[in-house]
């Protein structure tokens, strides 16, 4: 017969969920200030006895509310830096357009510099950030955690200003934005004499 255990035990799988799902809509609507355990045991149906002993802080409802709501990763695509932003593009703000995904994505800045947070920011992006350094090689190469800062800064911060305050995003915006981030790469991150990639990859 087979274990069960945290991961398996139905009732605790539904008890995660609702509670993942309750503390999503908290921020969603009420912002960080609304995220007690009280409001997450009324809108889940857990009991506040249960919340506290698997997610004793506030801080440790952000982080599993980040572990199940994490960006999307950037698709593998050919062509030219700006053709391969422009297929992207437009996955990122879908992203952003839901109001689970903004309120999750803001309130993981709000809390970023908390150390706990922190790290588990760092592993929860590991994927993502990789797939974005796969999209633009060979042509250009992030060498450092802070050049990938600063692309996905460039590339999600318009993204999300304008899916917070006003929801659509014109051609003509992004446009804009891919331009800044080519702008960025090409004096930053440019391979001198990048190597052709592998034959796979140009068929996919």
């Amino acid at each position: 017969m087979a274990e069960i255990t945290l991961e398996t035990d139905p009732r605790i799988v539904r008890s995660r969920r609702s509670v993942i799902e309750a503390t999503a809509e908290v921020l969603a609507t009420e912002g960080l200030i609304g995220l007690t355990h009280q409001n997450i045991a009324r809108r889940s149906g857990v009991s506040r006895a249960t919340i506290y002993r698997h997610w004793p802080t506030r801080e440790d409802l952000v982080v599993v509310l980040l572990e199940s709501f994490s960006m999307p990763h950037f698709l593998p695509s050919s062509g030219t830096a700006r053709q391969k932003l422009q297929r992207n593009i437009g996955v990122q703000l879908d992203a952003l357009l839901d109001p689970h995904y903004r309120a999750v994505y803001l309130t993981a800045q709000s809390v970023a510099d908390l150390p706990a947070v922190k790290e588990r920011l760092r592993v929860i992006n590991i994927d993502r950030v990789e797939s974005l350094r796969r999209l633009l090689e060979p042509e250009y190469r992030l060498a450092d955690a802070e050049q990938v800062t600063d692309v996905l800064a460039l590339l999600i911060g318009p993204l999300l200003q304008y899916a917070t305050f006003v929801g659509a995003v014109s051609e003509r915006l992004t446009s804009a934005i891919i331009d800044a981030v080519v702008e960025y790469l090409d004096r930053y991150c440019r391979v001198d004499d990048p190597e052709p990639p592998p034959a796979s990859s140009l068929e996919s």
